[in-house]
């Protein structure tokens, strides 16, 4: 395995004896760059994927942003790498190019709810509230929702978002989370927090 160098870690390749003689935090560096020099070359989609989520979970946007860039390339027709990093850079305030990746990455598999949910949620934040409200609802439409009627509901929440802005659809959104709740059915603890 090929580790680049660090103040702890010496570039080139390691044998384990030598791994094992480093401190824990070079093990985590070596580990972590052997990783990323798999995902890059070797390893499947899949691997590469979960490989930058987690790096994203760590903290590691630098690393992340590298694998994700590399997805985007082998695979430009795949949306999940642009979500990601338009996650990344949402996070690591870059804003205007997260939400450029989204942009991006949903017409590419535009029937994945979440990413709107997670699209939402950033421009809500930044207070394009209608915009939030907006993916919001497409999620409730493609089923992100289960709680919740594609149709009817999202019907009724399209009605309280032209009638009476983005907040008020929020507080609906709200209404019928709790209602079903209260109802007895399963509703998503994520749901119920994030709004």
């Amino acid at each position: 395995l090929t580790a680049r160098a660090s103040a702890s870690v010496p570039a080139g390749v390691l044998p384990l004896s030598k791994v094992l003689t480093l401190d824990r935090a070079a093990q985590a560096t070596y580990a972590v760059t052997a990783n990323i020099n798999n995902a890059m070359n070797t390893a499947a989609r899949s691997y590469k994927d979960n490989f930058g989520w987690e790096l994203i979970y760590q903290g590691q946007f630098t690393e992340a942003e590298q694998i994700f860039i590399h997805i985007t390339q082998e695979f430009p027709q795949g949306g999940t790498a642009h979500i990601a990093l338009g996650l990344l850079y949402c996070a690591t305030g870059r804003q205007a190019e997260g939400l450029a990746q989204f942009d991006t990455g949903i017409p590419l598999e535009p029937d994945r709810p979440r990413w709107r949910l997670l699209r939402g949620d950033v421009l809500w934040a930044s207070g394009k509230r209608r915009e939030g409200a907006q993916d919001f609802l497409r999620q409730i439409e493609l089923g992100g929702v289960p709680s919740l009627d594609r149709q009817i509901d999202a019907a009724a929440l399209l009605q309280t978002l032209n009638q009476r802005g983005p907040e008020a659809f929020v507080g609906h959104f709200i209404t019928l989370l709790e209602a079903r709740q209260t109802a007895g059915q399963f509703v998503s603890g994520l749901d119920l927090a994030r709004l």
